[in-house]
């Protein structure tokens, strides 16, 4: 329908909250990072940017960022989801906790999902299965 928006999905929060937030990176997991910069576009590639940016200035507020997603392909999409954010919520450690276990498990899920359809030809897959 024109003019309605649809609800953040997982990926979409957690972008939202690293953007406002960025000094929250550090306190992801190594496995956690991996899985937000192999997630699709347009998620994987603003996760990318964001490392990037974090590695060369450190955490910078929104304005700063904004500035320096310029002509990135999925800046559009990083705006939108910022100006999505109603006024007056603030960011939820907790619930991004549970969003990147959901996330995990998902992938996980996913993963024994494709070995389990491997394992009765791919001994390897079936070694990892187990």
């Amino acid at each position: 329908m024109t003019g309605r928006i649809l609800p953040a999905s997982r990926e979409d929060r957690v972008l939202r909250l690293l953007l406002t937030e960025p000094q929250s990176w550090d306190r992801l997991s190594t496995e956690e990072h991996h899985l937000l910069l192999e997630l699709p576009a347009p998620h994987g590639p603003l996760f990318v940017w964001l490392e990037s940016q974090l590695h060369e200035h450190g955490p910078l507020p929104w304005a700063a960022l904004r500035e320096g997603l310029r002509g990135h392909a999925h800046e559009h999409y990083a705006v939108t989801q910022l100006a999505q954010i109603p006024e007056g919520v603030e960011s939820d450690w907790n619930e991004m906790r549970g969003i990147l276990t959901q996330l995990l498990d998902l992938k996980l899920e996913g993963e024994k999902s494709d070995l389990a359809a491997r394992a009765a030809t791919d001994p390897a897959a079936f070694q990892r299965l187990r």
